[in-house]
Formats: C-alpha cells, sequence, structure tokens
C-alpha cells in the first residue's frame, strides 16, 4: 500500500533499486513487491495505469493523458473496437486501423467482435443488446418477453438492468427483476420484444424490499473502500466504535459478497445473510 500510494502524479516510478533502498529490503523482494503492485486492482477490477519499463514500473497518467501512449490488455482493445464497430466505424478507418495496431500487443480479430457484440444473421441478439445498453446509459428500466427454456411459453417481464456481460459465447443481463423483487440474470437469446421504459412511471409499481438488513461495521473504512448500494447510516458508537447501516436486501450473493469482502470485520442480524457469507468464504477457501 506504501508503493500504491508513492504513485500519484503521471511519470512516477518504482524500480528495484529505489523500493530495496526505500524499504530496506533485498533486490529480489522488492522485485515481488513490484509484481504485487501490478496486480493490484480496485473494488471495480481496474488495475493502476502502469507501464513496465527496465524492471519496474511507471504511471502512464493521473488526470488525462500526460505524454505516454495508453497501453490497453487485449480485452480492453477488444472493448473499444466492438464499441467503434456498434457505431459503424468502418474496419478501413485509419483512427481504427491504428488503435487496432498500436493498443494491443495482440491482433484483434475482427470476426469475434463482431460475435461478441451480437450481430447474427437475424440481428436479434444485436438488437437486445442495444435496448439494454440504452436502458443502462439512460437509467431506464426494460420490458420484454422472457423464456426460461426454448420449450416455455414467454412471460411479460420488467427489470431495471444492471450490467451487461459476455460469458462462453453467450450475453447475459444483470437486473432486479421488478415482477419479483429480486436480482436476477437473464439470457439475451431467449428475450424478446425488448422495450426501454421510463423509470419514473414505474416507481409506483416497484415492489418493496424483501426486508432491510443491520450491517455492524467494526472497521469503518469499509464503508468507503466497498461500492455499497443505498447504504445507510443509522449509528456510530462512541465508546465501541461501531458502525451500524442499513440496506435494502432483494436476495441473491450480492450482499454475502460484500460482507465477505470485509474480511470478518461486518456482521448483520439476518441469519439467512449469515449463511451465504459463510458458505461464499467456504467456497473460495476450497
Amino acid at each position: 500500500m506504501a508503493l500504491v500510494t508513492s504513485l500519484s502524479e503521471a511519470g512516477d516510478a518504482l524500480t528495484p533499486e529505489a523500493v530495496s533502498a526505500k524499504l530496506g529490503v533485498s533486490r529480489e523482494h522488492a522485485e515481488k513487491l513490484i509484481e504485487l503492485v501490478l496486480t493490484v486492482s480496485g473494488s471495480d477490477g481496474k488495475t493502476l495505469p502502469l507501464v513496465e519499463e527496465g524492471g519496474g514500473v511507471t504511471l502512464a497518467f493521473s488526470q488525462g493523458m500526460r505524454g505516454r501512449r495508453l497501453r490497453l490488455t487485449r480485452s480492453e482493445t477488444m472493448a473499444l473496437v466492438a464499441a467503434l464497430e456498434r457505431l459503424g466505424v468502418a474496419r478501413d478507418d485509419p483512427l481504427r486501423s491504428r488503435l487496432e495496431e498500436t493498443l494491443a500487443r495482440e491482433a484483434v480479430d475482427g470476426d469475434l467482435v463482431r460475435r461478441l457484440v451480437g450481430r447474427s444473421e437475424d440481428g436479434e441478439v444485436g438488437a437486445v443488446i442495444t435496448a439494454c445498453s440504452q436502458a443502462l446509459s439512460s437509467r431506464n428500466d426494460l420490458a420484454f418477453l422472457y423464456r426460461k427454456t426454448p420449450q416455455e411459453e414467454p412471460t411479460p417481464r420488467r427489470a431495471a438492468p444492471r450490467r451487461l456481460r459476455h460469458e462462453e459465447g453467450l450475453w447475459y443481463l444483470d437486473a432486479l427483476d421488478l415482477n419479483r423483487g429480486g436480482e436476477r440474470t437473464f439470457r439475451l437469446d431467449r428475450m424478446a420484444d425488448v422495450r426501454v421504459v421510463g423509470r419514473e412511471g414505474s416507481r409506483g409499481s416497484r415492489p418493496r424490499p424483501a426486508r432491510q438488513v443491520l450491517i455492524t461495521f467494526s472497521d469503518a473504512r469499509y464503508l468507503d473502500l466497498l461500492p455499497w448500494h443505498e447504504l445507510r447510516v443509522v449509528a456510530r458508537g462512541k465508546r465501541d466504535g461501531l458502525v451500524r447501516a442499513e440496506t435494502s436486501y432483494y436476495g441473491g450473493m450480492w450482499l454475502p459478497r460484500m460482507i465477505a469482502a470485509c474480511a470478518g470485520t461486518a456482521t448483520t442480524n439476518d441469519p439467512e445473510v449469515n449463511a451465504l457469507v459463510e458458505s461464499y468464504a467456504r467456497s473460495l477457501l476450497a
């Protein structure tokens, strides 16, 4: 953490020699510490914009680009190319060609990009991705017909989208199911007649949370370190230093994962959540 906090401005660097002298450790130990700095990421999965140079690392930029070329990973480059594909930028466009050649160390497969953005022959998945993206960007809800299995009849659903993701050749939408009051994951190829609907009009019919969960923190730093959703602090203990907060729980694993991420410094008053936290932790340790 001391090394990470020393990287605050573009051009700041860490070399094995400097780390060894600063911390009083061997060069070999310093090199291992620099490797750890390269793996540090926030709760959102983002890593520091570091460039490896001469056995050390340099911060590429702090507030925007400051004279250094941005080097993206292959996955990040594919996401950028997919966005250009969605915008209709031609494959032979000079900017697109330059991005594909310089941002990633490996070439980008254009056919793979087109499959990932869902441009199938009938265009159905692509249209669903577009609708989901519009709802996410405008913070609106989605109304659609959904089949749990290909054999079932479709049922009307309404959901508040959380995120889109692609796994093993399929697109998924993580969302709050407003019909059933819980977090759900929908396969995009089983969604039909997808429409973006205003969230304001749906608030009156939005289901009430199943229950409120009280969380007690013995380490208040985790309130700011982790991306809590609608967490409300209700009490701060002056003597014991405990912080008590409430959040809405709709079911699912989001809250148990957050509690587990607090590394034993947070407890809840909900037996179901506590059991899910323990089960999740055991699965990780296994």
